[in-house]
Protein backbone atom coordinates (compact mmCIF):
# COMPACT_ATOMS: atom_id res chain seq x y z
CA UNK A 1 0.00 0.00 0.00
CA UNK A 2 1.01 3.33 -0.88
CA UNK A 3 0.59 6.11 1.04
CA UNK A 4 -1.20 9.63 -0.98
CA UNK A 5 0.46 12.90 -0.50
CA UNK A 6 -2.88 13.59 1.63
CA UNK A 7 -2.16 10.50 3.61
CA UNK A 8 1.56 11.64 4.51
CA UNK A 9 0.24 15.08 5.59
CA UNK A 10 -2.13 13.69 8.48
CA UNK A 11 0.83 11.05 9.28
CA UNK A 12 3.20 14.16 9.41
CA UNK A 13 1.04 15.44 12.30
CA UNK A 14 1.60 12.00 14.25
CA UNK A 15 4.02 12.26 17.72
CA UNK A 16 6.54 10.20 18.96
CA UNK A 17 8.26 12.35 21.65
CA UNK A 18 7.49 16.05 23.29
CA UNK A 19 9.30 18.12 25.62
CA UNK A 20 7.72 21.31 25.63
CA UNK A 21 4.62 22.47 23.72
CA UNK A 22 6.80 23.71 20.73
CA UNK A 23 9.29 21.17 21.63
CA UNK A 24 8.48 17.69 19.41
CA UNK A 25 9.46 15.23 17.64
CA UNK A 26 7.54 13.75 14.98
CA UNK A 27 6.70 9.89 14.49
CA UNK A 28 7.90 9.52 11.16
CA UNK A 29 11.23 11.12 12.32
CA UNK A 30 11.86 9.12 15.30
CA UNK A 31 11.45 5.50 13.09
CA UNK A 32 13.69 6.96 10.16
CA UNK A 33 15.98 7.62 12.94
CA UNK A 34 15.89 4.40 14.74
CA UNK A 35 16.17 2.40 11.70
CA UNK A 36 19.47 4.96 10.34
CA UNK A 37 21.02 4.02 14.01
CA UNK A 38 20.50 0.28 13.24
CA UNK A 39 21.99 0.62 10.23
CA UNK A 40 24.91 2.44 11.71
CA UNK A 41 25.02 -0.43 14.60
CA UNK A 42 25.09 -3.19 12.39
CA UNK A 43 27.83 -1.71 9.54
CA UNK A 44 30.18 -0.34 12.45
CA UNK A 45 29.10 -1.36 16.12
CA UNK A 46 28.65 -5.33 15.39
CA UNK A 47 31.29 -7.51 14.97
CA UNK A 48 32.69 -9.20 12.13
CA UNK A 49 31.99 -12.99 13.01
CA UNK A 50 28.74 -11.65 14.72
CA UNK A 51 27.26 -10.22 11.35
CA UNK A 52 28.48 -13.79 9.14
CA UNK A 53 26.74 -15.88 12.06
CA UNK A 54 23.38 -13.84 11.72
CA UNK A 55 24.28 -13.29 7.57
CA UNK A 56 24.32 -17.27 7.42
CA UNK A 57 20.72 -17.63 8.59
CA UNK A 58 18.97 -15.76 5.31
CA UNK A 59 19.50 -16.26 2.04
CA UNK A 60 20.47 -12.70 0.94
CA UNK A 61 23.50 -13.25 4.14
CA UNK A 62 24.70 -10.38 5.76
CA UNK A 63 22.46 -7.71 3.79
CA UNK A 64 19.30 -9.52 4.65
CA UNK A 65 20.54 -9.32 8.34
CA UNK A 66 21.01 -5.75 8.43
CA UNK A 67 17.85 -4.69 6.50
CA UNK A 68 16.20 -7.08 9.46
CA UNK A 69 17.73 -5.26 11.87
CA UNK A 70 16.78 -1.80 10.41
CA UNK A 71 12.86 -2.89 9.82
CA UNK A 72 12.93 -3.65 13.42
CA UNK A 73 14.14 -1.03 14.61
CA UNK A 74 12.24 1.41 12.67
CA UNK A 75 8.64 -0.31 13.32
CA UNK A 76 9.45 -0.94 17.29
CA UNK A 77 7.31 1.97 18.01
CA UNK A 78 4.37 1.37 15.53
CA UNK A 79 2.10 1.58 18.58
CA UNK A 80 2.48 5.31 18.67
CA UNK A 81 0.43 6.05 16.33
CA UNK A 82 -2.55 4.39 17.80
CA UNK A 83 -5.17 7.11 19.73
CA UNK A 84 -4.31 6.04 23.31
CA UNK A 85 -0.73 7.58 22.50
CA UNK A 86 -1.48 10.47 20.54
CA UNK A 87 -4.15 11.50 22.47
CA UNK A 88 -1.86 11.42 25.96
CA UNK A 89 -0.32 14.90 25.61
CA UNK A 90 -3.46 17.54 25.08
CA UNK A 91 -1.18 19.95 23.33
CA UNK A 92 -0.23 17.80 20.52
CA UNK A 93 -3.88 16.17 20.12
CA UNK A 94 -5.61 18.92 20.15
CA UNK A 95 -2.80 19.44 16.71
CA UNK A 96 -3.30 15.71 15.79
CA UNK A 97 -7.09 16.43 15.89
CA UNK A 98 -6.51 18.60 12.73
CA UNK A 99 -5.64 15.55 10.84
CA UNK A 100 -7.32 12.77 12.48
CA UNK A 101 -10.95 13.96 13.66
CA UNK A 102 -11.70 10.53 14.72
CA UNK A 103 -9.03 10.84 17.16
CA UNK A 104 -11.97 10.23 20.51
CA UNK A 105 -11.29 13.15 23.45
CA UNK A 106 -11.61 10.80 26.35
CA UNK A 107 -9.33 7.73 25.76
CA UNK A 108 -7.71 5.45 28.88
CA UNK A 109 -4.14 7.00 27.90
CA UNK A 110 -0.76 5.17 26.88
CA UNK A 111 -0.33 3.10 30.54
CA UNK A 112 -3.77 1.39 30.17
CA UNK A 113 -2.29 0.59 26.21
CA UNK A 114 1.44 0.73 26.37
CA UNK A 115 2.36 1.28 22.82
CA UNK A 116 5.17 -1.11 23.18
CA UNK A 117 2.27 -3.89 23.57
CA UNK A 118 0.29 -2.06 20.72
CA UNK A 119 3.48 -2.26 19.00
CA UNK A 120 3.28 -5.55 18.60
CA UNK A 121 -0.18 -6.77 18.66
CA UNK A 122 -0.72 -3.94 15.12
CA UNK A 123 2.70 -5.83 13.79
CA UNK A 124 0.90 -8.91 13.94
CA UNK A 125 -2.64 -8.11 12.27
CA UNK A 126 -0.28 -5.88 9.77
CA UNK A 127 1.60 -9.38 9.02
CA UNK A 128 -1.42 -11.47 8.70
CA UNK A 129 -3.57 -9.43 6.69
CA UNK A 130 -1.66 -7.51 4.64
CA UNK A 131 1.14 -9.89 3.80
CA UNK A 132 -0.71 -13.45 4.50
CA UNK A 133 2.09 -14.57 7.44
CA UNK A 134 0.62 -17.10 9.43
CA UNK A 135 0.35 -16.25 13.32
CA UNK A 136 3.71 -18.22 13.75
CA UNK A 137 5.48 -16.36 11.64
CA UNK A 138 3.79 -13.27 12.65
CA UNK A 139 4.80 -13.70 16.11
CA UNK A 140 8.44 -13.91 16.38
CA UNK A 141 8.76 -10.36 15.18
CA UNK A 142 5.60 -9.02 16.89
CA UNK A 143 7.28 -10.51 20.46
CA UNK A 144 11.01 -8.61 19.66
CA UNK A 145 8.93 -5.33 18.58
CA UNK A 146 6.98 -5.28 21.44
CA UNK A 147 9.63 -6.23 24.09
CA UNK A 148 11.59 -3.05 22.99
CA UNK A 149 11.31 -1.96 26.73
CA UNK A 150 12.61 -4.85 28.16
CA UNK A 151 8.95 -6.39 29.04
CA UNK A 152 8.26 -8.77 26.82
CA UNK A 153 4.72 -9.81 25.49
CA UNK A 154 3.30 -12.86 27.09
CA UNK A 155 0.62 -14.38 28.55
CA UNK A 156 0.52 -12.73 32.22
CA UNK A 157 0.92 -9.08 30.95
CA UNK A 158 -1.28 -6.59 32.22
CA UNK A 159 -2.69 -5.58 29.40
CA UNK A 160 -3.84 -9.07 28.85
CA UNK A 161 -5.12 -9.43 32.33
CA UNK A 162 -7.33 -5.99 31.33
CA UNK A 163 -9.36 -8.16 29.08
CA UNK A 164 -7.09 -6.70 25.72
CA UNK A 165 -6.50 -9.91 24.16
CA UNK A 166 -4.59 -8.57 20.91
CA UNK A 167 -2.01 -11.73 20.53
CA UNK A 168 -1.22 -15.47 22.10
CA UNK A 169 2.53 -16.13 23.03
CA UNK A 170 3.08 -19.85 23.59
CA UNK A 171 5.65 -19.60 26.10
CA UNK A 172 6.31 -23.50 26.56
Amino acid sequence: MVATRMEWGRLAALWAKTGSRRNWHPLWAHVTDAAAVADWLWRLGLAPSFRRAVGDLFPGGEEDGRLLLCWLAALHDLGKASPAFQADNAARAAITRLNFTDLPENLPGRRTAPHSLVSAAAMVSLLEKQHGWSRGQALWPAVLVGGHHGLFPRRASPWRRAGNRPFHVDQT
